[in-house]
């Protein structure tokens, strides 16, 4: 497996161990501001973005406000179990991270395509496959949409031969998106799910707007 593709893939699973370990499960209203330049305070601060998570959620202790400023922030969201959306669950629960961060869809785009990993450009459905850590059955693979929207990308592992030969098609991928400015998902699904990605994100944005409502405050 290539360095890059396995280190993307390392970082978000790690990601969401973070965001989802030494956590609080609360059924109350979590409410927090996250400054997105540097400001001491919250009335001091020119782009502000409000959270308010009034579901059941695991997600680590949130301070009522902090500055961003060039770091990552993250916190996980447990959903219930959405009909219909076959992936990974973890305790009857859909796990998805929540990532604020100061980049654009381009701006990651570009950081992703510039690991040196291998070339493909080729179809996958309505996906295309635009890079891999190696050719054929083994390893990583990073995809797209096939109409070049940038806001949503998939880091998959490819099925593979096992030790006896058989052909293990229940692989993985975590699925990277914009949810609005600033503000990023990950969550995980099926490499067999991914003909039906538009549904399962479209299930999965409905689900968190049921927990989670964000508001961007910009000042003068």
């Amino acid at each position: 497996m290539g360095k890059g593709l396995a280190m993307v893939k390392m970082v978000a699973c790690a990601t969401a161990a973070l965001a989802l370990s030494g956590c609080q499960r609360d059924t109350l209203p979590i409410d927090f501001d996250v400054c997105m330049v540097k400001a001491e305070s919250k009335s001091a601060c020119k782009d502000l973005l409000s959270f308010s998570v009034h579901g059941e959620t695991s997600m680590l202790a949130r301070t009522p406000y902090y500055s961003l400023e060039e770091k990552l922030g993250a916190f996980g969201l447990r959903l219930a179990e959405i009909a219909g959306v076959p992936s990974y669950l973890r305790n009857g629960k859909y796990e998805v991270s929540v990532i604020t961060a100061i980049e654009t869809p381009d701006m990651a785009f570009n950081r992703y395509m510039s690991l040196p990993e291998l070339p493909v450009n080729k179809g996958q459905g309505s996906l295309v496959v635009l890079k891999e850590s190696d050719r054929g059955e083994t390893g990583t693979a990073l995809l797209m949409s096939g109409d070049g929207d940038k806001r949503i990308l998939f880091f998959c592992t490819k099925p593979y031969r096992a030790t006896a030969g058989n052909l293990v098609e229940d692989t993985g991928c975590t699925v990277r998106a914009e949810l609005q400015r600033y503000v990023f998902i990950e969550y995980p699904i099926r490499y067999q799910s991914l003909r039906n990605w538009q549904e399962i994100h479209r299930t999965v944005v409905e689900q968190i707007g049921q927990v989670m409502l964000i508001k961007r405050t910009l000042k003068d």
